[in-house]
């Protein structure tokens, strides 16, 4: 079977094609450049927002372990009589020098006791902590800070 094109038919619709791939591919480089431009920010915001997760576990985790300070400093493990917040530090952040996964992180510990009017001997202690860690510099600078409250109450026995 023999084509009903003729060379001089080929040969003009092969000049009237030419440059149209030249476009496409400049369109699909730019459309490929502006896509992996946008993976790269979601993949920079992805990672800083897990940091930023990390270093509000950190601080929660400071926090916890001035919680647990003041609650020994209060209610000694050798069950013997706590001096009150008195006995309390306000600061802990030398306490965390040892331990890497709290590194560059302080806690801020506040106590204050009521007596408990119904209850004789019975003292109501109310402990703040706040948990401060920070990491980075600069601009990306990355700083987190969690408070934690609760309350004990001692019995005079």
């Amino acid at each position: 079977m023999k084509s009903t094109y003729s060379k001089s038919h080929n040969l003009a619709f092969g000049t009237s094609q030419r440059g149209a791939s030249l476009m496409v591919a400049l369109f699909l480089l730019v459309i490929l450049s502006v896509l992996a431009a946008r993976l790269i920010n979601v993949l920079s915001d992805s990672s800083r927002s897990i940091a930023v997760e990390v270093y509000g576990t950190r601080a929660l985790m400071a926090a916890q372990s001035g919680a647990d300070l003041a609650l020994v400093k209060l209610f000694p493990l050798d069950n013997g009589v706590g001096a009150g917040c008195g006995a309390v530090p306000t600061s802990d952040s030398g306490e965390f020098a040892d331990n890497a996964g709290l590194l560059r992180c302080s806690a801020t510990i506040g106590c204050q006791q009521q007596a408990i009017p119904d209850a004789v001997g019975s003292v109501l202690y109310t402990i703040t902590v706040t948990g401060f860690c920070a990491g980075g510099g600069g601009e990306e600078a990355i700083r987190a800070e969690r408070i934690i409250e609760l309350e004990a109450r001692g019995l005079s026995l």
